[in-house]
């Protein structure tokens, strides 16, 4: 989750989270793995909106076709849903972002 965070690119960022998640042992705390969860279906909700993460001289913005729209948010609902099982693992800050996630996601539908 490291690499993650040293980017602000949201496609490379989405591709960490799920390395990530796939690496989560049993082991693991759950909590790392519902907050893994959470910070990926943030950067899937913030590509499929348009917002690259790039910052350089100029903001890149991206316009995505609506089926690629609707197939992102498709994704990031289901790593809402894992989460909304075990919420009560997430800190008070995490999850504000979800009930922020999941309103995004309802008002997308």
């Amino acid at each position: 989750m490291v690499k993650a965070e040293g980017t602000d690119i949201h496609r490379k960022k989405i591709m960490f989270f799920d390395e990530a998640i796939l690496q989560h042992r049993s082991a693991d705390k759950e909590s790392s793995k519902i907050e893994t969860l959470l910070k990926r279906a943030n950067s899937i909700i913030k590509e499929a909106n348009g917002d690259s993460g790039y910052r350089g001289d100029v903001i890149l913005k991206v316009t995505h076709k609506p089926e690629y729209k609707k197939a992102q948010f498709a994704k990031a609902k289901d790593d809402l849903e894992q989460i909304d099982l075990k919420k009560n693992l997430l800190s008070e800050e995490s999850l504000k972002l979800f009930l922020e996630l999941k309103s995004e996601i309802e008002k997308a539908e």
